[in-house]
């Protein structure tokens, strides 16, 4: 049976701020209540398809790079509106989450709700650690995640 609400941070842990959805998945790992998937993982399309297959509800956090202000906050619910550009053809996933999306309209296999978390980046050397900007706004996001767990 697949879990009806899934959390998935998304990034590589070594290239830099790439790595805050890894770090914000655990940090709330042991925030959530037991039926609730949470993942870190790099966000291959196929991957993405695979771990949110028959949830009510998938949240995804990323990181961004739009040009704004590192450590800005952004939040997609896609019920709203579609993916915005930011999305498209900039992942360091290779096929990412904006593809996994398209396809997953296409398929059938999106969540019944997805809400998406960015948060805008600075860079993303590999080897290099998460900016202090992004880590700052570790708990906000956090907590932001844990309010849509609530609502949905």
């Amino acid at each position: 049976m697949s879990p009806r609400k899934v959390v998935l941070g998304l990034g590589h842990p070594f290239r830099g701020d790439d790595g805050i959805g890894g770090l914000i998945a655990r940090e709330l790992a042991s925030k959530v209540d037991s039926g609730v998937l949470v993942r870190a993982m790099h966000g291959g399309a196929a991957e993405l398809l695979e771990a949110w297959q028959g949830s009510e509800l998938a949240v995804v956090v990323d990181a961004v790079n739009s040009g704004a202000k590192p450590g800005s906050l952004w939040r997609w619910d896609l019920q709203e509106g579609s993916l915005p550009a930011v999305f498209q053809g900039g992942s360091s996933h290779a096929l990412g989450l904006a593809e996994a999306v398209a396809l997953g309209q296409v398929l059938d296999q999106l969540p019944g709700r997805l809400i998406v978390h960015g948060i805008e980046a600075d860079q993303f050397q590999e080897g290099a650690p998460i900016s202090p900007s992004l880590l700052a706004v570790v708990d906000e996001v956090v907590e932001r995640v844990l309010a849509d767990l609530e609502t949905a």
